[in-house]
């Protein structure tokens, strides 16, 4: 848990949606929403916007994360 940072999340049937907000020393704070698709127990999908400050510019980046289980580890 960092300091200075509010998490929250919630379970909507397979999504999880979460914000975070972390108040950063310079610039304000810095913001990121996004959901959790758990599609099966080997495919996630996970879409991520976070917002922030820097030099007094705002700056936003988006993601999407496909996620999928490809098989056990070598051993």
């Amino acid at each position: 848990e960092q300091k200075n940072c509010n998490w929250s999340g919630s379970w909507s049937g397979n999504v999880y949606s979460f914000r975070s907000e972390c108040k950063m020393e310079e610039d304000g704070p810095t913001t990121t929403t996004g959901t959790m698709t758990f599609e099966s127990p080997q495919h996630v999908v996970q879409v991520m916007n976070t917002a922030t400050m820097m030099g007094g510019e705002p700056q936003n980046m988006s993601m999407k994360i496909d996620h999928k289980w490809i098989g056990d580890c070598p051993k």
